[in-house]
């Protein structure tokens, strides 16, 4: 499936639609990933264009655009809802990185992410050390 041709326009990356509906969902990530950040964190961040939120009533995603030095990539930082939703939402996003300049999608999360996202390869495992 090809998705259309999308103007930056065409997604508000920075007014979160649908935030109260996905709060409980995004806080259960935030959770599994340590508790970086709290919810008010990341609503800065969209407002900031620090990171970009993509929403439906059924799916939500927080991203981020990371610039290394050879290389520019989206991040998916934060993932909710259901997952037929969530899915159907990729080749909009991948789209979208792709007229940012992105180069390549990551996402860090648990073992099932990857069976989810068509097309991902294993890169690495991250290991956490609390001290």
């Amino acid at each position: 499936m090809t998705a259309p041709l999308l103007k930056p326009e065409d997604f508000d990356v920075t007014a979160p639609p649908f935030w109260h509906e996905h709060k409980a969902g995004l806080q259960k990530a935030l959770d599994h990933a340590g508790n970086t950040h709290s919810l008010e964190h990341v609503r800065a961040a969209i407002e900031t264009q620090d990171a970009q939120w993509f929403a439906t009533q059924d799916c939500a995603f927080v991203t981020e655009i990371i610039s290394y030095p050879l290389k520019t990539v989206g991040r998916i930082w934060l993932a909710t809802g259901n997952l037929k939703a969530l899915k159907a939402m990729q080749p909009y996003m991948v789209q979208w990185f792709k007229q940012h300049g992105c180069e390549a999608i990551l996402c860090l999360g648990r073992e099932g992410w990857g069976r989810a996202i068509p097309g991902a390869k294993r890169h690495s495992i991250m290991f956490v050390l609390e001290i």
